[in-house]
């Protein structure tokens, strides 16, 4: 059984994947003693884990175009990854 079901606390619709669900994620846990803001991913931030340039280094050979027949994707983020190694 997958459907989508309407939350019996909120009234918002959630993907029910088993038939005795009846309440939303968010309601559920509420429920549980957690608010919605205990579940949120933490934002990224560019200064969490510095690339060290040996790092830069390794990443720019793993996506090189020359690995990846060419691509589009290749060429977008070895491009990006030289700016970073420009700006060190």
């Amino acid at each position: 059984m997958s459907e989508y079901a309407t939350c019996t606390k909120c009234g918002t619709d959630f993907y029910r994947d088993e038939p005795w669900k009846k309440i939303c994620m968010a309601c559920w846990r509420e429920t549980n003693g957690r608010s919605r803001s205990q579940y949120r991913r933490p934002q990224y931030s560019p200064t969490a884990a510095p690339v060290t340039k040996v790092m830069l280094s390794k990443m720019i050979r793993l996506c090189h175009p020359d690995k990846h027949n060419n691509s589009d994707t290749a060429n977008e983020v070895t491009t990006f990854l030289l700016s970073l190694r420009k700006g060190k």
